[in-house]
């Protein structure tokens, strides 16, 4: 890898991670949002993961000393590019941004006023809404969990987008690295390891806005999404039954069987129904069974009545 522009000298309270690849129309967005931060103490670490495109001259146009941009000479994907900034943090907080999102400007200075008011939390998020390529805003979107949250994140199998995430550098000597055997819920992956071992704190503010306009995005692989959530599922699972129960446990292969079938995958999909029901989900587990069964056009019509029927039931 190759790095760019001198490291901050002395430590600053945050280190600001932006993974990217192939990202240079969208990453000015991002890298303008920590810019104006009201927190001004932070480093910026962008880790290009190889990128094609103007990613380098993007950089290089922006004039600020606390930038370091690290380019990976090949796309390792983006787990390596987290696990980079990681290795290259200063700062005592370890904040994530990613490279096609936006923080509002009180970001980094909420979060610390969080973290200053109670020693003990290990991890700080904060709620956010999404814009849609059209520029549609959704509501806040928050969440409710805080405290020593393993068993409720267990049980929803989730906590934060990374973008709203920032936690103790420290942390991460105990929880270690993002994995590389996952690509698509890496980030829910991390929060439930960190929520094993850390009290997280909550930010009822929206400073954070997630986009979806730039382009391909890692979630649009079926497949892919299928099999990181079945690996999630069971590797959380000896906890999940003696945190939440085997009905949860169940509730999880069921809907990892969901992702299976969506991805045109039934011979995985059968086998986490199976598992479902050996959970003992069983009259939901049976429907799904007999669902995967179905030829595709069948289960194209289910699909589109319960659609029809939710839209039905909406005041």
């Amino acid at each position: 890898m190759s790095k760019q522009k001198n490291s901050v000298p002395t430590a600053p309270r945050f280190s600001v991670i932006v993974p990217t690849y192939n990202r240079a129309h969208v990453l000015p967005r991002a890298i303008g949002s920590v810019l104006d931060q009201t927190c001004g103490d932070f480093e910026l670490i962008v880790v290009d993961d190889g990128s094609s495109d103007d990613t380098e001259g993007c950089i290089g146009r922006c004039r600020d000393e606390r930038i370091q941009y690290v380019r990976h000479h090949m796309n390792l994907g983006q787990n390596s590019a987290l696990n980079t900034g990681i290795r290259l943090a200063h700062g005592e907080l370890v904040s994530f941004l990613d490279s096609d999102d936006a923080w509002l400007p009180e970001m980094l200075a909420k979060v610390l006023a969080k973290f200053r008011s109670d020693p003990s939390i290990g991890c700080v998020y904060t709620a956010y809404r999404v814009k849609d390529a059209a520029g549609r805003l959704t509501a806040p979107i928050g969440g409710s969990l805080e405290g020593h949250i393993y068993k409720e994140a267990l049980e929803q199998a989730h906590v934060c987008p990374p973008s709203t995430l920032s936690v103790r550098r420290e942390c991460f000597d105990i929880v270690g690295n993002f994995g590389l055997d996952v690509v698509v819920c890496q980030d829910d992956i991390m929060c439930l390891k960190l929520a094993k071992h850390f009290k997280f704190g909550r930010v009822d503010q929206v400073l954070a806005t997630l986009h979806h306009d730039s382009g391909a995005r890692l979630s649009d692989d079926l497949a892919q999404m299928a099999d990181d959530y079945y690996r999630l599922y069971d590797r959380f699972s000896d906890d999940i039954v003696e945190h939440c129960g085997r009905r949860t446990m169940a509730r999880h292969y069921a809907h990892s069987g969901m992702l299976y079938l969506n991805a045109r995958n039934r011979p995985m999909a059968l086998k986490a129904f199976s598992l479902s029901l050996a959970r003992g989900h069983s009259a939901s587990a049976v429907g799904y069974i007999l669902f995967s069964l179905l030829p595709d056009s069948c289960q194209q019509l289910v699909r589109g009545f319960r659609r029809k029927s939710a839209g039905s039931r909406r005041p």
